[in-house]
């Protein structure tokens, strides 16, 4: 089994100054001004999210080259202080408690289920609903071995945390919570993740096989066009994470015996590509941040189910067998960004850790 490093990422990034060109003798010289020191070049933004920031390793693990990473899976005790710090952070702007929303498909709930192994203590519980709160404790592993459709609560009172997952493959619900969330901003989420396409492209087979792959995309561009508006709103309150298709092992096999030449949405890797371009198109310029640091990792993933074929239950760091998604060797890690990228700035930490750019 191939085992998460569990070392602290280091900072790696330089510029080059150019070379100096030579003075021009003027007529008439004037005072010129002094060239301003070279310094290191800011990272990019969002440098947790940005793929151009890691280095991707066979090993199925990705280093980041802008920023240093913490390894939020070895230290509870840090999280809490996190959520406690941010806590009181919001407090003094009348805001919620700390409360992070996952809205998706099954790609999202993995990473929720990620996030609980995470925050997972005496003290966390979960309810579905209307129903009572109960303890959370074997939640993670019961999500890792089943699948569901369903939404979430999860909750930490002890460190004021609050984490909800809600079922919304198509985004039909989204909507919904915008406008609730734009019109009381006491019940916005501190931290919005969501994701897409890959329902819709699942229902587009027949318009994929008779008009092609443009004209199959089309409701989902159109889904997110509407949506635009109130998402700029709030992202302009709060952090909004939107992550891209996953290259996923389906693409790699070949299709069923029975239908050798059935064309299917899913099976093409450039339609996962096409999907991901309108999704930056939509987004860009919202105040969205579009995470791409997952793409080649989930690359390195198929290329070793190819070789290897693992599966390794119960907690499924591996999971070949399941021909839709990454197994959780992956979304443990996805998990460990979003965490990085919220937390890092409510502690102790230096400059070059990932999330100072929030402060």
């Amino acid at each position: 089994m191939v085992v998460i490093s569990d070392i602290l990422l280091n900072l790696s990034y330089s510029i080059t100054p150019p070379p100096q060109q030579q003075q021009q003798q003027q007529p008439q010289p004037q005072p010129q001004q002094q060239s301003p020191t070279l310094k290191q070049p800011l990272p990019p933004l969002n440098p947790v999210y940005n793929r151009t920031c890691y280095v991707y390793h066979q090993n199925v693990t990705a280093e980041n080259r802008c920023c240093r990473q913490v390894n939020y899976s070895r230290s509870r005790q840090t999280l809490n202080q996190c959520s406690l710090k941010a806590s009181e952070h919001l407090q003094a702007q009348n805001r919620r408690n700390v409360y992070w929303v996952v809205l998706g498909d099954s790609h999202m709930r993995y990473i929720f289920t990620s996030l609980l192994t995470l925050f997972n203590g005496t003290h966390l519980q979960y309810k579905q609903g209307k129903r009572e709160w109960r303890s959370a404790a074997s939640l993670d592993t019961e999500i890792r071995q089943k699948k569901v459709w369903q939404s979430y609560s999860v909750r930490d009172q002890s460190i004021n945390f609050t984490l909800d997952y809600y079922w919304d493959p198509y985004l039909e619900n989204l909507p919904l919570y915008l406008n609730k969330w734009l019109a009381d901003p006491r019940t916005m989420p501190n931290l919005f993740v969501f994701d897409g396409a890959q329902h819709f492209m699942y229902n587009s087979e027949k318009v994929y096989k008779s008009e092609g792959a443009e004209a199959a995309v089309v409701k989902y561009r159109t889904a997110l066009q509407r949506m635009r508006p109130n998402l700029v709103s709030l992202a302009a309150q709060t952090r909004v994470v939107f992550k891209l298709l996953d290259h996923i092992l389906r693409t790699d096999i070949p299709q069923h015996p029975n239908r050798p030449n059935r064309p299917h949405p899913l099976h093409d890797d450039t339609n996962f590509d096409l999907n991901n371009r309108v999704a930056r198109e939509v987004l860009n310029g919202s105040g969205v941040v579009v995470w791409d640091s997952t793409l080649p990792l989930s690359h390195l993933y198929a290329k070793e189910c190819l070789t290897r074929n693992l599966n390794t239950p119960p907690r499924y760091y591996w999971k070949c067998n399941d021909h839709n998604h990454v197994g959780f060797i992956l979304s443990d890690q996805y998990a460990n960004m979003i965490v990085n990228d919220y937390c890092n700035a409510y502690l102790d930490l230096g400059v070059e850790y990932c999330g100072q750019e929030h402060t």
